[in-house]
């Protein structure tokens, strides 16, 4: 197989589908734990590291999710189809904003929703927020190890 193929394979299907598993686990295992807590009434059982980790873990890969949202739809194949010739046509792919838009002069049409870029950052900021809670957490919770 053309290692290209293969590469086009992973990075549109494979990787999707594999984060699209792994945020449906972690929301099913969450929520689990959540209503566990509430049945009980006992809150405190919601701050552990683990909630933050799985927290983390899920909104990372909303982030990504997102993302390929908006990678996919931008038009990358048959630009003629989306922008008539003459026009000008320019891609924006960088981490955080993605945008596509055709200009004609007089006006330009985006091709990326207006709530993706800004979805990308907010669960990428809530993603590390919550690791670093989880990590505090897990740090103020370990016995501490005294050398005599």
């Amino acid at each position: 197989m053309d290692p290209y193929r293969l590469a086009a394979l992973l990075i549109l299907f494979v990787l999707p589908l594999t984060v699209l598993v792994t945020v449906a686990v972690v929301l099913v295992a969450l929520t689990g734990r959540i209503i566990r807590a509430v049945a009980a009434r006992r809150w405190t059982d919601l701050l552990v590291p683990r909630v933050f980790a799985q927290v983390s873990a899920l909104a990372l890969g909303a982030g990504v999710l997102v993302y390929y949202i908006g990678w996919f739809q931008m038009p990358w194949f048959d630009i003629d189809d989306f922008c008539a010739a003459g026009n000008a046509y320019t891609t924006t792919a960088q981490p955080f904003r993605l945008s596509a838009t055709c200009t004609d002069g007089i006006s330009t049409v985006q091709y990326v929703s207006g709530w993706v870029n800004p979805a990308t950052i907010a669960l990428t900021v809530l993603a590390a927020g919550a690791a670093v809670a989880a990590f505090v957490l897990r740090r103020r919770r370990a016995p501490m190890i005294i050398k005599s």
